[in-house]
């Protein structure tokens, strides 16, 4: 994937949970007791049961800008 601010490439990569599913939030809403997100998009992974979630991201080794996958389902 070529990167969108500098045009280079982009490696291909993850970016792991732990137990819980990741989310995105927007900057304005903050979490529930400062831990729980309670809205926002839950980021589709494919987590097995003995697995960690994780989430396709592409990476700009040049110019530090990341790029997630919404949808895992190819990962």
């Amino acid at each position: 994937m070529e990167c969108p601010k500098c045009h280079k490439e982009m490696t291909q990569g993850f970016i792991y949970g732990d137990r819980y599913a990741l989310k995105w939030s927007p900057a304005d809403k903050k979490a529930l007791g400062g831990i729980w997100v309670t809205d926002g998009i839950k980021l589709k992974t494919n987590a097995k049961l003995l697995g960690r979630p994780k989430t396709v991201t592409f990476a700009c080794e040049t110019c530090d800008h990341l790029i997630i996958d919404l949808n895992t389902e190819r990962a």
